[in-house]
């Protein structure tokens, strides 16, 4: 390119030799205005000088200008082959006028017809730009510049032309031209402050949305001392630029001129500008980083609640890997921490303590995208089979895809054994209420029985007696021996006797009176003598209590269970010795039954028809107690009646 412009200065002062040339030649003219022979002379020395010019043109082709001759006299024009090329045609195609007007672009042709009368009429010399178009279509900015030659008269006799194709370089400053107005425009809608400091941070260039956005306007910015005190007193430092590269991003705050701060992604570029060396495009990011302050707050919030949950949650992948858990799911299917649980899980499916379920869940998500509430049976890492709740759904990513599954899982094992207690237990109370009906009717039939076969043949004997005591008397035949009635009356007051002695045990029975006349542990002293007379088994009894005053509700129901348990223990137990404490533990009292039986079973314990033992138990709940019954074959069983109680005084009591 340089040995390009040196060709063209050189062919630019040839040229001005050559119009010298042409103003000497005019000086001669008109010294020899009337002389045929100069006239001659004139014309050779134009055509020498045209040629001259021609010949100098061709030879600096280099330059890419062509030179053009106009004989105006003779109405005759010449070209140089630069000439022709730039137009792109043949040679003799251009030395036709019309040609020539028909290849000027539309849009100038009368603009350059007028420019070319103005040299005519009065212009010597000037340049001027237009457009053609070649015949193969092509449009091109075509530089001229002209010199007209005029006789002593001012007509014009001759223009001479240089011509240059400039459509590259017309390219080049559209382009220019069409970068600086999209430069423009772009700096008056940019939404971000931009300025240029050069290297000791002095601003040397100020957008004018600084003032609208921070406040600050031009004079402001040039009044500090650099652009540190803008930029939260952070001096940029050149040395680092140049080890990151051209470009270097950084997070700084800057205050506006009213103080009020946000935070900005300062995008920091080594440029090549006069007086400047470093741009600086600040990025408002406030709102953003607000969102993601907030986002990680919210996070953190979720991270926290996942974490901490005492509701086992979980995400998993729709084939089946476990993604992420939290330790109260993990430690809800045995596992110690999520990460040991996912390394032995490979597929939730393993979970499942039938197969079907797992196919219904997916059924119901795939269908609904959400599953309600649904209780499942699942296995723990030994094998053990439990019970949760599990509610599920879909997660999906921001396109709208199936990302995974969240599930929420609540052990509700022990929830299930106390529905399934409470089930047993409304069983068992039917049960017992049909028993009680049937015992209500037993003991109707044997009080029946009682009266029938006991007071009735009592009663009958008495009156026999009674009978024939009154035949002797009233028997006037006969005299009354009085040891003979005596007799009778003796037999007569001993069946009254034991006729009184048997209501006083029925009644016993039914409701022991000695609870209201003598007390709770009297009654159990004497329970225990009776029992050892009937059955023959020692039966021992002790109380470490005063004299306690009970409920009569709480009494008979404690003396109930205290018969059924003695009972028992002559119907199945096959003990030899029975022994029986009542004491206060823990502002309870507690009962206290012992045999060395052979031992209550599991199934006995938990039979739904084992009435008395359901007795025993409802009769201590009714009265917020408990009743525990525990039992080792070849050792006996034990029961113990655990009841609330307000503060007794203690007394050592003993009865055999």
């Amino acid at each position: 390119m340089k040995s390009d412009r040196k060709t063209k200065n050189e062919l630019i002062a040839e040229l001005e030799s050559v119009r010298r040339k042409l103003k000497k030649l005019e000086m001669l003219l008109k010294k020899s205005k009337h002389s045929e022979r100069d006239i001659t002379k004139r014309k050779l020395a134009e055509e020498a000088l045209r040629e001259s010019a021609m010949n100098l043109a061709e030879s600096q082709r280099i330059g890419k200008l062509g030179c053009w001759d106009w004989d105006i006299a003779e109405n005759s024009l010449s070209w140089s082959d630069e000439i022709y090329r730039i137009w792109g045609v043949g040679k003799d195609f251009l030395l036709n006028f019309d040609n020539i007007a028909g290849l000027i672009h539309p849009d100038d042709s009368e603009w350059n017809s007028k420019r070319v009368q103005e040299f005519l009429a009065f212009r010597d010399k000037g340049e001027f730009e237009f457009r053609i178009i070649c015949p193969d279509g092509t449009v091109k900015y075509i530089y001229q510049s002209i010199e007209v030659t005029r006789a002593p008269s001012g007509q014009p006799i001759r223009m001479f032309g240089i011509m240059q194709d400039i459509t590259e370089r017309k390219q080049v400053e559209e382009a220019l031209r069409e970068s600086e107005e999209l430069h423009r425009i772009t700096m008056e809608h940019i939404l971000d402050p931009v300025f240029i400091t050069n290297d000791d941070g002095a601003f040397t260039f100020i957008c004018a949305n600084v003032q609208q956005i921070l406040g600050y306007s031009s004079q402001d910015l040039h009044k500090m001392e650099n652009v540190s005190q803008l930029l939260d007193n952070h001096l940029f430092d050149l040395n680092e630029l140049k080890k990151l590269g051209q470009l270097l991003n950084i997070e700084r705050e800057i205050a506006d001129k009213q103080g009020k701060k946000r935070m900005y992604l300062i995008s920091i570029r080594r440029v090549s500008i006069k007086g400047g060396t470093i741009l600086y495009i600040c990025h408002d990011i406030t709102e953003r980083k607000q969102a993601e302050e907030t986002l990680r707050e919210s996070e953190a919030r979720y991270r926290g609640l996942f974490e901490n949950s005492i509701m086992g949650v979980s995400q998993a992948l729709p084939d089946g890997r476990l993604m992420c858990a939290n330790f109260a799911y993990a430690r809800m299917y045995g596992y110690k921490n999520p990460e040991e649980m996912m390394t032995h899980v490979p597929d939730i499916g393993q979970l499942y303590a039938n197969p079907e379920d797992r196919k219904e869940v997916l059924r119901i998500l795939k269908e609904k995208g959400v599953m309600e509430p649904r209780e499942i049976a699942v296995k723990r890492r030994d094998g053990t089979r439990f019970f949760v709740l599990v509610s599920a759904r879909e997660i999906k990513d921001s396109k709208g895809n199936l990302s995974c599954f969240q599930a929420e899982h609540v052990d509700i094992t022990t929830h299930k054994l106390a529905e399934d207690e409470l089930r047993k237990s409304h069983e068992e109370l039917r049960l017992l209420a049909n028993y009680l009906q049937n015992i209500r009717e037993e003991e109707r039939n044997h009080l029946a029985r009682e009266f029938h076969d006991q007071l009735g043949q009592s009663m009958t004997a008495l009156k026999m007696d009674l009978s024939l005591l009154l035949r002797m008397i009233s028997d006037e035949k006969q005299e009354v021996q009085r040891k003979l009635i005596a007799e009778e009356l003796r037999s007569m007051q001993k069946l009254v006797d034991e006729t009184s002695n048997l209501i006083w045990i029925i009644i016993t029975e039914l409701r022991p009176q000695m609870l209201e006349d003598l007390g709770l542990i009297t009654t159990f002293e004497w329970e225990a003598k009776q029992f050892e007379l009937r059955t023959g088994i020692s039966c021992e009894f002790k109380s470490s209590v005063g004299d306690v005053q009970l409920d009569p509700k709480m009494s008979i129901a404690l003396f109930r269970i205290y018969q059924e348990a003695i009972t028992n223990v002559a119907r199945h137990a096959n003990a030899t010795v029975v022994k029986s404490i009542l004491r206060i533990e823990n502002e309870m009292l507690v009962l206290e039954i012992k045999d060395n039986g052979c031992g209550i079973s599991i199934d006995k314990k938990s039979n739904s028809e084992s009435f008395g033992l359901i007795g025993m138990r409802e009769r201590a709940l009714a009265l917020g107690g408990l009743l525990e019954i525990s039992g080792i074959t070849g050792e006996g069983t034990s029961i113990i009646v655990r009841l609330p109680l307000e503060q007794v005084d203690e007394q050592e009591s003993t009865s055999k």
